[in-house]
């Protein structure tokens, strides 16, 4: 998910995606909760998809740990590890 800071969060879900447009129901669900807690305009992208959620959940780990070390520990705010303080 981008917003006008750049990557604001990397995730997966298993939730599915919209018929009208294939974008993924989950992550079209926090751009909509983002731009009314913020005003800004957010946007999804759907980068891989995978036959199950572990190796989904797999992919999304190391793509966040790898962002993270090339772009800093404090990017990707909207990830759950940098909300709870947690160091990687």
């Amino acid at each position: 998910m981008k917003g006008s800071d750049g990557t604001y969060k990397i995730g997966e879900s298993a939730q599915g995606l919209r018929k009208r447009d294939g974008a993924s129901i989950r992550a079209e669900q926090q751009v909509r909760k983002l731009q009314r807690e913020t005003g800004e305009i957010y946007e999804s992208k759907i980068l891989k998809t995978f036959p199950n959620k572990k190796a989904a959940v797999e992919y999304q780990d190391r793509l966040r740990d790898r962002f993270r070390r090339m772009y800093g520990k404090d990017t990707l705010p909207g990830n759950r590890e940098h909300l709870r303080g947690k160091k990687k």
